[in-house]
């Protein structure tokens, strides 16, 4: 299976973003195209059933309100030296 972030519709430019991070390794910058497959299954109707889920899945992640960043993107460290 194979799909366009920008193709779904309802999708902001920062959403879309989101879901390419999500999806990681599948995603194609190349082509702007998230990749996936499953063998999981015994019959290739569930394989396809599953992977609609896991779709709907990230897309309603990619949707959700964004998580704060992280303390040590907030309050970096000072700089470190190194001794030799």
């Amino acid at each position: 299976m194979e799909f366009c972030p920008s193709d779904i519709p309802g999708l902001t430019e920062e959403q879309q973003l989101k879901l390419k991070k999500l999806a990681g390794a599948r995603y194609n910058p190349e082509k702007d195209i998230v990749r996936m497959s499953c063998e999981r299954f015994e019959h290739q109707a569930q394989n396809k059933r599953y992977l609609g889920d896991l779709v709907n899945k990230l897309i309603a992640a990619a949707k959700a309100s964004p998580s704060p960043l992280p303390l040590r993107l907030l309050f970096p460290s000072s700089e470190r030296t190194f001794q030799y």
